[in-house]
């Protein structure tokens, strides 16, 4: 798989992992407090050559996400799921298999800001939040869509940033899309 983008990771083993799979540039965040010079060169960094986020699908990965794609506009997005990115208690893109990974940067999302399509109502009218099916419904669409791990106020923010319908997201509920 060749990748023409630097991949942004949080640590040395998540660099070390893609770099064992592929040749790759890789910026680690080294953590999640993002100084104002590695939210520059990742800015300079996407203007040159673009970059994937490629975070760990626990809290302090989502947090640097949602910080970069506020601060560095027009980021793809690599997701996986913490089940597919666990070992012995632990969460990260370095405990994912090759497939696991290679799926992932197969499936990248570039986030726009939009006007908002869908509301909370329309969650709620699909059963995407507020009752006891909800989570599992939610993990349908984040698995179709390859979004990641959502609760119901993330998986808002994501469709809309996609520009996903509700008529969509009800097509999707249903079965009778297939993209």
């Amino acid at each position: 798989m060749e990748i023409k983008e630097t991949i942004i990771v949080e640590g040395k083993n998540d660099a070390a992992r893609l770099k064992g799979m592929m040749d790759v540039n890789i910026i680690t965040t080294e953590g999640t407090h993002l100084s104002k010079e590695k939210i520059l060169l990742i800015k300079e960094t996407q203007q040159k050559c673009g970059v994937i986020i490629f975070t760990d699908p626990d809290y302090p990965g989502y947090m640097i996400r949602e910080r970069i794609n506020n601060s560095v506009p027009g980021c793809k997005n690599a997701f996986i799921t913490s089940d597919k990115a666990r070992y012995r208690g632990k969460v990260g893109v370095e405990h994912a298999t090759k497939e696991e990974i290679t799926k992932a940067l197969a499936n990248l999302i570039t986030y726009q800001i939009n006007e908002p399509r869908l509301n909370y109502e329309q969650l709620r009218s699909l059963g995407l939040i507020g009752n006891k099916e909800s989570n599992k419904l939610r993990l349908q669409i984040s698995k179709h869509l390859n979004l990641g791990y959502c609760n119901g106020k993330t998986l808002l923010k994501r469709l809309n940033m996609l520009d996903i319908t509700y008529e969509k997201l009800a097509m999707i509920l249903q079965g009778d899309i297939d993209e």
